[in-house]
């Protein structure tokens, strides 16, 4: 008897479930029996599972009943079922999802960031929220939070237990997911290794407790040092161990066994390589300002800079020369700590030559801090002279002991090639050789550089134009 009821069921239930979709004009609805029970009004149709279906129309997803009846409503940008009960559900412009029941027509949970893992035989569901990892067993409608440093070592012991071990190996355990009950099977405080430096035939090899409550460094088996709630790790050049109590660092120094500097709040600027490489340091103290320091703790540049990054060979550090001031300097420091100088503007560093700006003029230093050039609006560097711009805004030429070889009365005036540069004058452009003699001269407003493929514009037409001696000629086609 019981053999026949439920073969009854099963038929009833398989032929309730017949629900065929069918597509008109681009929609889709269901038909069962080849008569329509739902319109075809669906942007998207998917199979009931159970007694629900996942619908999309005008391009949102909602849940209908067998009737077509809206149980949940198209205002989402994503709904799957977990269950043939449970559905998880993406809101239009929200990226979290929340966990819904239609049994119960319930959110069971919301705020969800990611579902991580689905066990459909014990009815468990995990999922991220606030960066901890849930369980929510389905069946009952039990939510648990599980540690979060634990949710990558999760193993199933039973269907509602999991055995955890923490990413920090700190603790071992027990999860009853049925009743939310922890329980721990092993603490585990010994110290681990978490990095090691080989310097000069020497092995130093730092360690702390899963908890950091601890760290130390050994030379061999020899402990050089030991301190309480920090970490550690390794300079990768020098032989030097940052020590990180997590409100400052201090740094101590392997080859001599002993702290060099404390209170340190970061190594290196905010935008900034840490180092030259060449064992000075840009670091931060706890009023945050920069200085530099060597490996053996001296002070080469004070605290005063707002800012300190290492480029090319040098330091550059922002300080205010006034407190009132709204702008900053940029200081040009030595690889060795030495401050070269103080200016408005650093614009490049090339061939060893700074260019920078300063009270709006340009200049030139080199990488001594000794001045090249200063005084005009503009420089730039030609071989073994300098085309520059001066006051009022004409360019000429100078050379390395700033004689005048052209004179300032040019609005443009190029790069050199065989000795031979453009400039433009007023409505005319033509060429000019290093001595200054114009050699030649069109009313134009394009004239292309010096080189064997010359053009001009005439009459805004692109023409070439070909040299040969002392003569141009502009060729028109």
């Amino acid at each position: 008897m019981f053999k026949i009821l439920l073969l009854l069921v099963l038929f009833f239930n398989l032929y309730a479930n017949n629900y065929k979709i069918f597509k008109k004009n681009n929609l889709f609805g269901y038909k069962k029996d080849n008569k329509v029970i739902i319109n075809p009004i669906f942007n998207e149709a998917r199979m009931f599972d159970g007694n629900y279906a996942i619908v999309k129309f005008k391009d949102l997803y909602g849940v209908i009943d067998k009737r077509g009846n809206w149980i949940i409503k198209p205002e989402n940008s994503e709904i799957n079922f977990i269950d043939k009960s449970i559905i998880v559900v993406s809101r239009k412009y929200i990226k979290k999802k929340y966990l819904y029941s239609l049994k119960t027509t319930k959110i069971l949970d919301e705020n969800i960031s990611e579902i991580t893992m689905i066990k459909p035989k014990s009815k468990i569901i995990f999922y991220l929220k606030n960066d901890t990892l849930n369980s929510l067993y389905y069946a009952k409608d039990i939510i648990c939070n599980i540690y979060n440093k634990c949710r990558q070592h999760l193993k199933f012991i039973n269907k509602h237990d999991i055995k955890y071990s923490c990413l920090d190996n700190s603790e071992e355990g027990i999860i009853d997911l049925y009743h939310c009950n922890k329980k721990i099977l092993k603490k585990n405080i010994s110290l681990k290794i978490i990095d090691k430096k080989q310097y000069k035939n020497k092995l130093y090899i730092a360690y702390t407790k899963p908890d950091f409550s601890k760290c130390i460094i050994k030379e061999g088996n020899e402990t050089i040092y030991a301190n309480n709630k920090c970490n550690i790790h390794f300079d990768s050049l020098y032989p030097l161990a940052y020590i990180n109590f997590g409100n400052n660092i201090e740094i101590f120094n392997l080859k001599q066994r002993k702290v060099i500097f404390k209170n340190i709040e970061n190594i290196g600027g905010s935008n900034t390589t840490r180092s030259l490489n060449n064992g000075t340091f840009a670091i931060e103290n706890k009023h945050f300002k920069y200085g530099i320091i060597d490996i053996n703790g001296s002070i080469l540049q004070k605290f005063i800079y707002n800012n300190l990054y290492a480029i090319s060979n040098f330091y550059i550090g922002y300080i205010k020369e006034k407190k009132s001031s709204k702008s900053e300097k940029e200081c040009i420091i030595s690889s060795e700590g030495k401050l070269l100088s103080c200016v408005d503007n650093i614009f490049s560093f090339t061939k060893n030559i700074i260019k920078y700006k300063l009270n709006n003029k340009i200049g030139l230093m080199d990488y001594l801090g000794n001045i090249l050039i200063y005084g005009y609006n503009d420089i730039l560097i030609d071989k073994n002279i300098y085309i520059v711009k001066n006051q009022l805004n004409k360019w000429g030429v100078v050379d390395k002991n700033k004689k005048i070889i052209i004179n300032f009365k040019y609005d443009y005036l190029g790069y050199f090639n065989n000795d031979i540069a453009v400039f433009k004058k007023a409505n005319f452009m033509g060429y000019v050789t290093k001595s200054g003699k114009e050699i030649f001269k069109i009313k134009t407003n394009y004239l292309s550089d010096y080189s064997n493929n010359m053009t001009v514009s005439v009459n805004n037409k692109l023409c070439k134009l070909s040299h040969q001696g002392d003569k141009f000629n502009v060729i028109c086609e």
